[in-house]
């Protein structure tokens, strides 16, 4: 089976907001976001990973052996200090 996708909403450095597609990966009972490539503009990189909250993943569409599934998360991710 493919690996989760899970579309997220960043920060952006300049105080926007903009939305990545990021592996999820689940350790130790904890959900998270972890980049694939670098969104531009903000300070998700590999190997970064952000913490989720399982209660605001939502399944978009459910994977196959050759397609991933697809979460939408609906919380906020907050700015990292400067």
């Amino acid at each position: 089976m493919a690996e989760d996708i899970v579309l997220i909403p960043l920060p952006k450095t300049d105080g926007g907001l903009t939305y990545a597609a990021a592996r999820l990966v689940h350790e130790r009972g904890q959900a998270f976001a972890e980049a694939v490539v670098a969104i531009p503009e903000t300070r998700f990189a590999p190997p970064k990973r952000t913490s989720l909250s399982p209660l605001s993943l939502t399944l978009l569409r459910e994977g196959s052996n050759v397609r991933p599934a697809l979460y939408f998360y609906e919380g906020m991710i907050l700015a990292g200090p400067g």
